[in-house]
């Protein structure tokens, strides 16, 4: 699972909401096992506040991208006849 550094999320977590599975998580399941119990309404309301949380991450990096490329530089203002 490669974690994404923007989202802090690997990409098959953010579709589908839980980690990827390797080749132990495809055993057998026993029956106590909580995320398979889940309705489809609670699935969907969990995917759409990942991706909320997903969209405020990337909006904080590329704010600070915004910041970190910009230090330094000097505004330039051009008038006309320059």
């Amino acid at each position: 699972m490669v974690v994404n550094s923007t989202t802090s999320y690997s990409p098959f977590e953010v579709v589908y909401g839980s980690s990827s599975l390797f080749p132990l998580n495809l055993l057998p399941l026993p029956n106590t096992f909580v995320i398979m119990d889940r309705d489809g309404l609670f699935k969907a309301n969990f995917i759409k506040s990942l991706h909320v949380k997903v969209k405020a991450q990337i909006e904080k990096k590329v704010e600070q991208y915004i910041r970190y490329s910009n230090k330094g530089r000097k505004k330039m203002v051009i008038k006309p006849g320059d």
